[in-house]
């Protein structure tokens, strides 16, 4: 059973018992579990989108970066130099590495 299996099951249980405490009817027990079924397809449907929208790309890092610079009222040369360099340690440095660089980092 999965996370989210034995979370809609104990709140099923726990709403049972407050709503129903001498029992329900097979008509209400079908509607449980389809609400049930409704609510983990929900919850995996947003959990798949939200996957899906915030996977890391090297064009959003750079996106970034570009933003900064404008927001710094950097000029074109510099921000274009920044962005070559940054591209550049793409092929050289891991994720971890990167996010190792900014933790050790005073920044």
């Amino acid at each position: 059973m999965s996370n989210i299996d034995y979370t809609i099951l104990e709140n099923r249980i726990r709403l049972e018992k407050k709503h129903f405490p001498d029992g329900m009817t097979s008509d209400m027990i079908q509607l449980f579990d389809t609400v049930g079924t409704m609510i983990k397809d929900a919850y995996l449907a947003g959990l798949h989108e939200g996957k899906l929208g915030q996977e890391w790309n090297n064009q959003s890092c750079l996106g970034y970066a570009i933003l900064a610079a404008e927001k710094m009222k950097w000029d074109e040369t510099l921000t274009k130099e920044l962005v070559r360099a940054m591209y550049r340690s793409f092929d050289f440095v891991t994720l971890n590495e990167a996010a190792d660089a900014y933790r050790g980092s005073i920044y």
